[in-house]
């Protein structure tokens, strides 16, 4: 079979499947795309979880054929102008014959591929209705997923399907620390699902209408769902789905009845804490703690301190942003807030100090994000003018402020919100947290103990095989000295 294919369009199939194939692949051929003549002509790409399949447009091949090529080759003739073509000719085994065109010049050579017989049964191509926003809204949602692997359902973004409303899909991501979710589609779906979060799908290269629909098997009586199936341009994409059972996120969820504490954040305030919150004083490390709370005029300051500081660094903005409320200051981390932003969020309510923050975008969109807690420290001001120098320091009579403690409040997922718990209060979640961080200790023990063990082994072998050689050596020569003849 001979095939020839623009450079543009392999270029864009190649950096689509770099999204899926792995650079380090737990079969060989999964590290192929799989070349398919057959009326039309389509290029595809699996880790076994995921399967993405491009259809060329203009593509032309002489005949029904298919064949395998490795992505690392792919990625090299991709590179190129891109009026170019290449053009793949099979020939004998699993060789495949490149002629790449270079400008005036042209330059073929063979290419081992592997056996298509090899290539393992991927998901066809599932009926798909039209789901506008859907791609849209799943990429808003990624960077509130949580990244733990151990916390496998919370590293995908959930699908609710409810039964009724004008509105019956909501799509909620959450990391067990900050939530958000976004209720303004109607999607074609029947039941609900968690989508995992690809690189495929964040892709910006991936583009278009969008269409999706659910893969689903019947197991007795019971109809499960197994992947989603999405159409966009060219590209046909079929996911398996996370299966677990979501957490309840109605439960953080809570209304702004009771929030007493205002926050609100102009866009031009929002560009100055883009780029001065990512190395603000207390932005690094794990909890990343701010602080937000009133200044002149109830103008909304943020203070930080940094680890070796002995006074924290605050500054107040002067875009409008404003801090109302009863408490002196809240805690939150820079980081999540920079998201929450971000994502378009611009007024945040709470009750109190351990209540979660909660926010609405007026688009559907709804955010829950955690505090901090917070304790009292000297200050030093920034002024606004200069607020990208943040080490500049203040007369000594400057107001205290709030600092954050190290110490974060998890989001609840399985239990009812707690309103007006105490600091010292100590819950069936912080505990299980702890338990948790004991047990990783001891499995870390228990991976340095058997490290030391493979070691002496190793070191018994390596002495064991040095005494069989010098062993050998003796018995040789004594082998040599009994052949000597004494005269």
């Amino acid at each position: 079979m001979q095939l020839t294919v623009s450079r543009h369009e392999l270029k864009e199939a190649v950096t689509g499947f770099s999204k899926v194939i792995g650079t380090h692949t737990s079969l060989p051929i999964l590290a192929c795309v799989r070349f398919n003549s057959n009326g039309v002509i389509t290029a595809e790409g699996t880790d076994l979880d995921q399967t993405a399949r491009y259809t060329f447009a203009n593509a032309t091949a002489d005949r029904h054929g298919v064949f395998t090529v490795p992505l690392a080759n792919l990625k090299e003739l991709a590179k190129g102008d891109e009026k170019d073509s290449i053009e793949f000719e099979t020939g004998a085994g699993t060789t495949v014959n490149i002629t790449n065109q270079v400008g005036t010049q042209t330059v073929k050579h063979p290419l081992n591929g592997m056996d298509p017989t090899e290539w393992p049964v991927c998901p066809a191509e599932i009926a798909t209705m039209p789901a506008a926003g859907f791609l849209e809204t799943y990429r808003k949602l990624i960077p509130f997923a949580s990244t733990d692997n151990t916390r496998y359902v919370l590293n995908g973004i959930f699908i609710e399907v409810a039964d009724k409303g004008e509105h019956p899909v909501t799509m909620v991501a959450t990391d067990g620390r900050r939530l958000s979710l976004w209720n303004t589609m109607n999607l074609p779906l029947s039941k609900s699902v968690i989508i995992p979060t690809t690189k495929f799908l964040s892709w910006n290269g991936l583009a278009g209408d969008t269409s999706i629909g659910l893969r689903t098997e019947r197991k007795k009586k019971e109809v499960r769902v197994m992947g989603l199936g999405m159409k966009v341009g060219p590209w046909f994409y079929d996911v398996r789905v996370v299966d677990g059972i979501y957490p309840n996120f109605r439960q953080v969820i809570g209304t702004s009845e009771d929030s007493v504490n205002r926050i609100t954040f102009t866009d031009q305030d929002v560009t100055t804490l883009r780029k001065i919150l990512p190395t603000f004083p207390g932005s690094s490390g794990y909890d990343a703690g701010i602080k937000l709370r009133a200044g002149t005029d109830g103008n909304l300051v943020i203070a930080g301190k940094g680890k070796e500081d002995k006074t924290e660094t605050a500054l107040e903005l002067n875009g409008g942003s404003k801090y109302e409320g009863e408490m002196p200051a809240i805690g939150v981390n820079g980081f999540y807030l920079l998201d929450a932003l971000d994502a378009g969020f611009r007024v945040f309510t709470t009750a109190d100090k351990v209540t979660p923050l909660r926010s609405e975008d007026g688009k559907g969109g709804i955010h829950v994000l955690m505090p901090l807690k917070i304790g009292d420290t000297p200050v030093k001001r920034v002024p606004t003018s200069t607020a990208e120098k943040t080490n500049e320091t203040t007369p000594p009579s400057a107001e205290p402020a709030a600092e954050h403690n190290k110490k974060e409040v998890e989001m609840p997922e399985n239990k009812e919100t707690k309103t007006g718990t105490t600091e010292n209060e100590v819950t069936a979640l912080d505990k299980v947290l702890v338990a948790y961080e004991t047990a990783k200790q001891k499995v870390r023990e228990a991976n340095q103990a058997l490290s030391e063990i493979a070691d002496a082994v190793k070191a018994a072998v390596k002495e064991q095989k040095q005494q069989r050689a010098e062993v050998e050596n003796v018995r040789q020569t004594l082998a040599k000295l009994q052949t000597l003849k004494i005269a």
